[in-house]
């Protein structure tokens, strides 16, 4: 989280489809062995299909807000 300017009391006050967190739930469910479910409620995110739907955007962009987030995760984390 820090990587990206968080703590962990900007998660409850974000909007459920923040960049921010979308990152951060396709992180965690890429490089943990988490559960959507405990990605969901500690990131806020609402429903457990929401982590799956980060997932999948996170995935497909190439470029903008979150592509830039992606890279600082990975490198902050290999």
């Amino acid at each position: 989280m820090a990587a990206l300017g968080l703590c962990a009391a900007d998660l409850s006050r974000l909007p459920k489809g923040q960049a921010e967190k979308l990152v951060l739930a396709w992180w965690l469910y890429g490089q943990t062995t988490v559960k959507r479910r405990w990605v969901a409620e500690r990131l806020a995110t609402g429903y457990v299909t929401r982590v799956s739907q980060a997932v999948s955007l996170v995935e497909l962009s190439r470029e903008g807000a979150e592509q830039e987030m992606k890279e600082k995760l990975n490198r902050c984390h290999v």
